[in-house]
């Protein structure tokens, strides 16, 4: 049986349309010989397959089999991922009282850690929620309980984006004044801390200036954050940035900087748009240029069999003893690309994976943006909603496989960076991973079930542990780090 759920674990990498007849197997064998934590793989295997497929119900009634079993063997840690994922499905489907149930649930397991932090962006990101859903009094609220954890924690890092949250909840209300002072206290603590949010902090700027009808400083403050937002590589404030100083150029009368400024702006959404679809063509070609290769092979091999006749013994008796060291070279320098070739679409394939199984997630921050959140007065059923957004979907099975997968590709990054920088985290590893493959902050808090605040905060730290400069990014160094590796590798083998 546990056969059957590896195998099912390496067809989502490879062949996920085959997951669910895999599943069904070790779900019937599972419940044949009475083997409940099978069973329980098994149903969300199954979950998968059906998620896959746009089964969205059927998929959430596996995993919820799959938690019942979980609950009578009292493990709470998977319950918990469990319920956030079922929440996800139920929420997709247009069941949002179920959903509500379920992250409820998932909650009340996650309350008992208390984790200061986790409750400061928890009600952050609850009070944004709520913003958006057009509860501005329930924001307001939120937003000043996070503000006052983090003034008793004197916790620094996480408070520019508290006060830019009850900014944005002042320029909705229309309390301009209000809304300037507030961001601009957030973005001198952001410059003091050196905080990758200043960039965010600009863009509320130039919507306030704007609003106020301060077109210039508008404009200065949509510069800047285009400016920062592209050293981080942050498409999506980037994007934002040239739409807003698209819109400040129309403002001012100056429509060609408009039209240019909206150009570039829609060049990003649809570059945002297409990133899946420019990866699959890519593999398209790649495996196109790889059978190419082999026919190529094979046409040269068939050729010189055909020359080696036409010689005396001696002559072919050489030549095929040439052909034969030739050929044995040549498969061996083949396997090994091949290999790595495949070790490169094994880590591509479980890179988007990771990303499909997380887009639940991402829709549920795009309908909450929507929908208008209701709720009974009851103080505690209030509090247990304030972590909404705090559903993981990088497990720790998920981060093995994947480290597995990347080791295939890059097999001296972990233990290089573990020689040079011992004080690093699996954490900041995994981070430094992410990194490497060249995924946005949006695609890496994607893959790892967190905001985009957490992970600029954890690129942050990292660039500290690895004490870069102030005009060194990450991606750089990272990469200059990897190509040192190979280049000591080389001169090894040398």
């Amino acid at each position: 049986m546990l056969t059957l759920v590896s195998i099912c674990h390496e067809q989502q990498k490879i062949h996920p349309d085959s997951v669910l007849n895999t599943a069904q197997k070790a779900l019937r064998l599972s419940q044949e010989i009475k083997y409940k934590i099978g069973e329980a793989y098994a149903y969300n295997q199954l979950a998968f397959a059906y998620h896959r497929q746009g089964k969205i119900l059927k998929a959430a009634d596996c995993l919820l089999k799959a938690s019942e079993i979980y609950k009578a063997l009292h493990l709470n840690d998977v319950l918990e991922s469990l319920y956030n994922n079922i929440a996800i499905l139920y929420f997709t489907a247009g069941e949002e009282s179920k959903s509500i149930i379920f992250l409820n649930r998932a909650i009340e397991i996650n309350r008992v850690s208390g984790d200061s932090t986790d409750l400061i962006i928890g009600l952050t990101n609850l009070g944004d929620a709520y913003l958006k859903a057009g509860s501005d009094s329930l924001a307001l609220i939120y937003q000043l309980e996070a503000l006052a954890i983090s003034n008793i924690l004197n916790e620094r890092e996480l408070k520019p984006n508290i006060l830019r949250g009850i900014g944005e909840i002042y320029y909705k209300q229309k309390h301009y004044q209000q809304a300037l002072a507030t961001e601009q206290q957030a973005l001198q603590l952001a410059y003091t801390n050196d905080s990758a949010q200043a960039y965010e902090i600009q863009i509320s700027l130039a919507k306030i200036y704007t609003a106020l009808g301060l077109h210039k400083k508008a404009m200065k403050a949509a510069e800047i954050a285009i400016s920062l937002a592209r050293k981080a590589d942050d498409r999506v404030v980037l994007k934002e940035g040239y739409l807003l100083l698209s819109q400040t150029y129309a403002d001012l009368g100056d429509y060609e900087e408009a039209y240019k400024s909206y150009t570039k702006y829609f060049v990003l959404y649809d570059s945002i748009g297409n990133v899946d679809n420019a990866i699959a063509v890519e593999k398209l070609n790649y495996q196109h240029e790889i059978e190419k290769k082999e026919s190529q092979i094979a046409n040269l091999y068939q050729k010189h069999n055909a020359d080696t006749f036409k010689r005396n013994a001696f002559i072919v008796a050489l030549i095929t003893l040439l052909v034969i060291a030739l050929l044995l070279y040549n498969r061996h320098r083949l396997i090994a690309t091949r290999n790595m070739a495949l070790k490169k679409q094994e880590l591509d394939f479980y890179v988007k994976s990771l990303l499909e199984k997380s887009e639940a997630l991402a829709s549920i921050n795009e309908e909450l943006d929507l929908i208008k959140i209701h709720r009974s007065d009851d103080s505690e059923q209030t509090d247990k909603y304030k972590e909404i957004y705090q559903c993981r979907i990088l497990t720790e099975e998920d981060w093995d496989n994947f480290k597995k997968s990347f080791e295939g590709i890059y097999p001296t990054f972990f233990p290089s960076l573990r020689l040079q920088y011992p004080q690093l985290t699996t954490a900041e590893l995994r981070l430094s991973a992410l990194i490497k493959l060249n995924l946005t902050i949006k695609e890496i808090s994607t893959i790892l079930g967190i905001s985009p605040d957490s992970v600029k905060t954890a690129r942050y730290r990292l660039k500290k542990k690895y004490q870069l400069e102030e005009n060194e990014t990450l991606r750089d160094f990272i990469n200059k780090i990897t190509s040192k590796i190979h280049r000591d590798e080389a001169n090894v083998k040398g």
